[in-house]
This record gives C-alpha cells, structure tokens and sequence, in this order.
C-alpha cells in the first residue's frame, strides 16, 4: 500500500510505501531515506 500525507510541522508531502497490516500495532520498524533518490537507490555519493 502506498499512502501520501503531509507532515504536521511544516506541511510538506511525503509518501510512506506500507508491506502487511500495520494498524494499531506498536513498535512498527521504519526506515527513512533522504531527499537524494540517486543516493538511495544507486548508493552514490553527494
């Protein structure tokens, strides 16, 4: 499941990609990746 939403600090859109069904559950693993998508997905570097 994909699903969009904006951050409640300074409103910006962000897309979090869902695996399972995680409703109501706690400890959920997360992992953050950052704005470059060639780092992300290539492993280059800056």
């Amino acid at each position: 499941m994909i699903l969009g939403f904006a951050n409640n600090k300074d409103y910006r859109d962000h897309i979090a990609v869902v695996k399972g069904d995680e409703c109501g559950k706690e400890d959920v693993l997360i992992r953050i990746h950052s704005n470059c998508l060639t780092g992300d997905a290539l492993y280059s570097l800056r």
